[in-house]
């Protein structure tokens, strides 16, 4: 923080939650769930009555949106409150949806919390991956001792995006169709997981990394 000029944060909030994407929310568990009776409710009503069958996939779908509508609004408003409060964000190597929401709301400009993503540089599964490990390598090569006037005078590193460009890194078959807008995966144990991005270098989206 010295280095950087910053206050020391007065929190670190990371994400407890799984890989799970913002649209694929809504589990069976779930939508059983008493406490989501009245928003099941709220979204029949929206609907043509034939789709309001609780069996009409349209209904799933819509649920599915009004519940990621939720979730993004609530993480918005805790955001803002920890960008008043010097609160950063810390995200590990395994990210989590939290991730995801924080990322929506910055690109939809509701908040400008300060965010920092950490991981070990030697990580397995950044060297299986040509484009992580190449990658890897040339942050490694132009690394300097992080002081004050290195930080205030340092030369941007140029870096390559082919790792998070579906129409290049196609080691993933949902990420070459998709990118970052969907995948079926819910936790890091499942096979369909392998070749992600999200699994060869931390989140991509953060003020601050820290490779150790």
């Amino acid at each position: 923080c010295e280095a950087l000029g910053m206050e020391v944060p007065s929190l670190l909030l990371c994400g407890m939650s799984s890989p799970c994407h913002t649209k694929r929310l809504l589990t069976p568990q779930l939508r059983s769930c008493s406490g989501c009776e009245p928003h099941l409710a709220a979204v029949k009503q929206c609907l043509p009555a034939e789709a309001a069958c609780d069996t009409d996939k349209r209904l799933s779908v819509a649920m599915s949106r009004a519940l990621e509508m939720s979730l993004a609004s609530a993480v918005g408003h805790m955001s803002r409150a920890a960008a008043r409060t010097n609160v950063w964000t810390l995200s590990t190597p395994q990210v989590t949806n939290l991730e995801m929401f924080l990322q929506q709301c910055i690109e939809a400009g509701d908040t400008d919390v300060f965010r920092m993503a950490i991981a070990h540089m030697q990580d397995r599964a950044y060297m299986e991956s040509r484009l992580a490990k190449s990658l890897m390598k040339r942050l490694f090569d132009h690394s300097q001792e992080m002081s004050q006037e290195g930080t205030s005078y340092v030369q941007p590193i140029s870096v390559s995006g082919d790792l998070w460009d579906p129409a290049i890194n196609k080691s993933h078959p949902e990420f070459a169709d998709h990118g970052f807008e969907y995948w079926s995966f819910d936790t890091f144990d499942q096979n369909r997981v392998k070749g992600h991005p999200v699994t060869q270098w931390p989140w991509p989206h953060a003020n601050l990394f820290l490779l150790f």
